[in-house]
């Protein structure tokens, strides 16, 4: 299990993940959330302890310890048919994240222990949010941005009828501390984002997808958060900026320069 990020729920776990809720520029909360496991989370699948009621599978919130109200679901009939089926839902209720105006707030989930009791309520979903978890992993040639607090990386090229993705690693935002439980290392992770492209200071929600974000761990133990730039003027800079609040209270920015530069095909 990766020790960065924040604290652990229980080091009985074995594994974890990060899960993206979808807000939509709302507010920080409260919200209402499913989180849709994939039939292709085959990693997710394979780790499932126990198999006949998913007592081991455990969503929290960003801070990795908060275990919010939260039941599973299935179309199947019953969670032992869900999960031999791929086919589970974790409905969520009374989520809260800070920073204002975002995104998309963190949840990280849980699974793979052995002897796990139940600990599921029973959440209202009347008008719940949708997660956005796919587990991949970025090529080899992906745009990576690192923290850069002094400059501005890039600048990434585009076509204005392109769509590019930039992953922001955001690894060693992570403060880390020494946990005296097992020694396990833990701090500060994401609590939410909110991206935006800007051209002169002005914001073109055009040019963003918040639905598209994604949060993925690398098989390093890099934390990358990957935003989609689409569109822009042929001949125009922008900068994609990706703010972050952390969950001990820290605000910060990542930037990249994109230029949207059309190529002109040779006659």
């Amino acid at each position: 299990m990766n020790k960065r990020g924040p604290s652990y729920l229980n080091s009985n776990y074995l594994k974890r993940w990060p899960v993206l809720v979808n807000v939509g520029g709302a507010s920080s909360g409260p919200h209402e959330a499913t989180i849709d496991c994939k039939e292709d989370w085959s990693y997710f699948w394979a780790g499932i302890t126990d198999t006949t009621n998913g007592y081991d599978i455990v969503p929290t919130a960003a801070d990795g310890t908060t275990v919010p109200t939260f039941d599973l679901a299935t179309g199947a009939g019953s969670i032992a048919l869900g999960i031999a089926a791929e086919d589970i839902n974790i409905r969520l209720s009374g989520l809260v994240w800070a920073g204002g105006t975002i995104d998309a707030g963190v949840l990280w989930l849980y699974w793979d222990r052995t002897s796990a009791s139940n600990v599921a309520g029973s959440p209202t979903t009347s008008s719940p949010k949708t997660s956005n978890q796919a587990i991949v992993q970025p090529s080899r040639d992906a745009r990576i941005i690192s923290y850069s607090p002094d400059s501005i990386p890039g600048p990434w090229r585009k076509d204005s009828d392109e769509s590019i993705r930039l992953w922001f690693d955001v690894t060693d935002l992570m403060v880390e501390r020494v946990h005296a439980y097992q020694g396990v290392r833990a701090g500060g992770g994401v609590e939410a984002l909110y991206f935006e492209v800007t051209n002169a200071g002005t914001a073109d929600a055009s040019m963003k997808s918040a639905s598209s974000h994604k949060y993925v761990v690398t098989g390093e133990g890099r934390h990358l958060i990957g935003c989609l730039v689409a569109g822009g003027t042929n001949g125009n800079n922008y900068l994609a900026e990706l703010h972050l609040t952390m969950t001990d209270g820290r605000v910060l920015k990542m930037v990249a320069e994109v230029d949207v530069t059309d190529r002109v095909e040779s006659t």
